[in-house]
């Protein structure tokens, strides 16, 4: 039951969609209050806002303060069933994910697909596996039109893909590919990348440079670690195991790495993060311990996420075009649906940049 909970709103999204759509809202009217369509859907509050907050960034809907919802979208005939693509992706409220999310959501709507989105985050890693795998098998429940999925966990759902891939619905993957599958993909050179990170910090004089990386085994994960490895040994520079470290979530175990690496005598001055919200915990974790930023830690993150403006010293990060992202892979979903492309999935690479800010250079 938990598990079926934790989707309520996606489902009551797409219920107050069908409502939008076949007239029962006037447009540009106004939705009820959030406690009578709590009454009226047999949900709670916080279902409600949930779903409000998806059909903002859809633009089905605004919010007024002390007015409500505003409809933006007018009625379609009866007779005309929604088209609906699903955006099957955790943390849709970061800062890096909403511009994905935005990006598919500009072009699905212009061509007149409804976008559901199902948000697979959960507060522990099983929790997630859960509800991506909910995801799915609504996704095959549904017959949606199609879905755009940013996998978590690529390794633990190989069997759902396959029926997936199977049963015609064309899936996009963003971020993360599948292996194997011939969904078309759109990211980044993540390769490419992390080099440019690793040589920059070289390049400031680091000789040893660690790598701070999570539990996952999603390509992006592995390419990243490749990219730093590679511009290492291209420099001279040993490639040392105990430069790896993972990035916990215990907030003791995070303390203990921190001390680590500010206590022994023989360790890195610079730090490469898989992604900016490890790197921007990190720099507030080793503050705390008595660090400078750059002085006494170089780090450099990865996805130029909203926060890493907001520390201090800015970091440094690879700003990966996350609007275009989405965008792009909604276009190569939109192709498939009609029929101009046919054959393997696309592998699409969009360029990266890297952002020099405080937190490396001196």
């Amino acid at each position: 039951m938990r598990e079926s909970r934790s989707l309520r709103y996606m489902l009551l999204v797409e219920e107050l969609l069908a409502e939008i759509r076949s007239g029962r809202y006037e447009a540009a009217g106004f939705l009820p209050a959030e406690r009578d369509i709590a009454a009226l859907h047999g949900v709670s509050r916080t279902t409600v806002r949930a779903a409000l907050r998806h059909l903002e960034i859809q633009r089905i809907i605004r919010a007024e303060h002390g007015r409500g919802h505003r409809i933006l979208v007018g009625a379609r005939p009866n007779t005309e069933p929604l088209r609906a693509i699903a955006l099957i992706m955790p943390f849709v409220t970061a800062s890096t994910m909403h511009q994905i999310v935005r990006g598919c959501a500009r072009a699905l709507e212009d061509e007149g697909y409804d976008v559901v989105t199902m948000d697979t985050t959960a507060e522990t890693s099983a929790g997630m596996r859960r509800r991506e795998r909910s995801a799915v098998e609504s996704l095959l429940r549904k017959a949606m039109h199609g879905a755009i999925w940013w996998p978590s966990f690529p390794e633990d759902h190989a069997e759902i893909a396959a029926r997936a891939a199977d049963s015609g619905i064309p899936v996009v993957t963003v971020d993360r590919t599948l292996p194997g599958l011939p969904f078309d993909h759109v990211g980044v050179d993540n390769v490419r990348a992390a080099y440019e990170a690793t040589e920059h910090l070289i390049t400031e004089g680091h000789t040893r440079i660690g790598y701070v990386t999570q539990e996952a085994a999603a390509s992006t994960v592995s390419d990243r670690r490749k990219g730093y490895e590679q511009a290492l040994r291209d420099h001279g520079l040993p490639v040392l195991a105990g430069d790896v470290v993972v990035w916990k979530p215990s907030v003791a175990e995070r303390a203990r790495l921190c001390h680590r690496l500010l206590s022994s005598q023989d360790r890195p001055t610079a730090l490469f993060c898989v992604n900016d919200y490890i790197a921007v915990e990190l720099l507030l974790m080793l503050q705390d311990f008595g660090s400078r930023i750059p002085q006494d830690m170089a780090i450099v993150g990865f996805d130029n996420a909203h926060e890493s403006t907001l520390v201090r010293p800015p970091l440094t990060t690879v700003a990966q075009p996350l609007t275009a992202i989405g965008e792009t892979a909604a276009r190569l979903l939109l192709t498939r649906r009609s029929g101009t492309a046919s054959g393997p999935g696309q592998n699409v690479l969009l360029a990266t940049e890297l952002i020099i800010r405080e937190s490396s250079v001196g």
